[in-house]
């Protein structure tokens, strides 16, 4: 198994957003302002993301990883979850 950026990139994980829960903090903008921002109703909201089943869901690269974790560890409720292709929760 190769572990060039070949293979890094093809990683994908999934980032799934419990917009019920947030508090508005805005913790996620500070952190990663291109992949969230505050909307009218003073909660957060995730950029690009389908709603499914109430929560917000996207599908994000190895490249996107850090960047959404960072957000995910600022959130005061946690609301920010991340999950990789076996479905095993990372954050």
């Amino acid at each position: 198994m190769s572990h060039g950026k070949d293979s890094a990139s093809s990683k994908k994980y999934k980032v799934v957003f419990d917009k019920e829960g947030c508090i508005g903090a805005a913790a996620c903008v500070a952190a990663d302002p291109e992949n969230w921002k505050l909307q009218d109703d003073g909660k957060s909201s995730l950029k690009k993301g389908k709603e499914v089943k109430g929560q917000f869901e996207r599908e994000i690269t190895e490249e996107e990883l850090q960047a959404f974790k960072d957000a995910a560890e600022n959130c005061p409720v946690n609301v920010i979850h991340i999950f990789d292709e076996d479905g095993k929760r990372i954050i």
